[in-house]
């Protein structure tokens, strides 16, 4: 017998459990499939900071201000204890030339009702005594939330379940079955799941599905390492990571270099991130190195545990004392210019994508409502043509 549904939806990281729910809690039959169980990809592997310091232009804004007042409800609407707390950020500079972009991305959070300030110091010393300034020169002091995202992404998908959504855990999209300008399903390993509309919120690994329907999706992607460590002799208590992110400069170098001679010839680029931030739990999470190439790794060399230890003891000494409870590594979207891919992709008039976006957890339920509407053939709410996914094809 054929599986039909109104919405087949291929990823169950945050992006895809918040469409799926909106979609069933709004009477449509939804599919969720996933290559591996649920949230295997960055959902899960992160600091769980609801990081709108990403955000790139005013719909970003737009959408991480909203989401917040949505994540202030988001226990009682999932039924589940999310750990939604304030933990305020230190993003410290080391050169003087960061001070003027500081300033401005400052005025821009106070603009959108947030509270940001430059701090010099002396201050940072008052906040946080156990930071070595010798290399620092001053701040952006941010507020700013974190949450559990594993918690999130369960209360979405147990409320999914409970609106009477499907789930195929394990279940591989090998292929698209289409004609003219429509996808009629999935093949999978073991069955094709038929839908009238489908999206495309796989993370990673939403390039790679895009080229089985021809399309080329100029999304890549990090190798993106980080692990998580008792206190020790740390105490910290606000989230601590420099202004001049080495990710960011090199995401969008690779970008470049990937659409001049394509992907698969792009030179592997590695960086750090001296990052520490205390987690919901009470440990913290240690640094991030990345390693920007066309293969996805699979597991962690131990010179990497080395590296983002030894980045945060020339910034916090009482760090030699803790001890690592565990590390990961895993593929992070990323899209040159910083937009992400949001709407649907010609010539199909079902086929709709969400990815690459720069901070993915703090816009993800008005996102989920968003997708929602737009399969609905309703007005999204928020001026999105800067994510169209047709515009790097134009």
């Amino acid at each position: 017998m054929r599986k039909i549904y109104d919405v087949a939806v291929i990823g169950s990281g945050l992006i895809g459990v918040t469409a799926a729910y909106e979609l069933a809690k709004s009477g449509q039959k939804v599919a969720l499939l996933d290559a591996g169980g649920l949230s295997r990809g960055a959902s899960s592997a992160n600091t769980g900071l609801l990081l709108f310091e990403g955000a790139s232009d005013n719909t970003a804004m737009e959408l991480c201000r909203d989401s917040l007042t949505e994540y202030r409800n988001l226990n009682e609407t999932l039924g589940v204890d999310t750990m939604f707390q304030k933990l305020n950020l230190i993003i410290f500079m080391q050169e003087e030339k960061e001070r003027k972009e500081a300033k401005a991305l400052s005025d821009t959070y106070k603009s959108h009702g947030f509270v940001s300030d430059i701090i010099d110091n002396e201050t940072i010393r008052e906040l946080e005594p156990g930071f070595c300034l010798e290399k620092v020169n001053g701040a952006l002091y941010l507020e700013q939330w974190q949450m559990d995202p594993m918690k999130v992404v369960y209360g979405y998908f147990k409320r999914f379940r409970e609106y009477g959504g499907d789930w195929y855990p394990y279940t591989p999209a090998v292929d698209f079955i289409y004609e003219d300008h429509r996808i009629l399903g999935v093949k999978t390993p073991s069955d094709t799941i038929y839908a009238g509309q489908f999206v495309v919120a796989a993370g990673a690994w939403s390039r790679e599905l895009m080229a089985k329907v021809g399309f080329d999706l100029h999304e890549y992607y990090i190798n993106g390492a980080a692990m998580v460590a008792e206190r020790g002799g740390c105490e910290l208590r606000h989230g601590v990571y420099p202004f001049a992110n080495p990710r960011i400069r090199d995401e969008q170098a690779a970008g470049r270099m990937a659409m001049e001679v394509g992907w698969e010839n792009v030179a592997p680029i590695d960086a750090m991130e001296p990052a520490l931030i205390p987690d919901v739990h009470g440990n913290l999470l240690v640094a991030e190195r990345i390693h920007i190439g066309p293969e996805m790794m699979g597991a962690m060399p131990a010179s990497y545990l080395r590296d983002m230890a030894a980045s945060v003891l020339e910034y916090f000494p009482g760090f030699s004392g803790s001890r690592i409870i565990r590390s990961w590594i895993t593929p992070v979207p990323f899209v040159p210019g910083g937009q992400p891919f949001f709407g649907f992709v010609k010539p199909f008039d079902n086929l709709f994508i969400s990815s690459g976006y720069v901070s993915v957890l703090v816009m993800a339920p008005v996102l989920g409502a968003m997708t929602k509407r737009m399969l609905l053939g309703e007005d999204p709410g928020y001026d999105v043509r800067e994510y169209d996914p047709m515009r790097f094809e134009r």
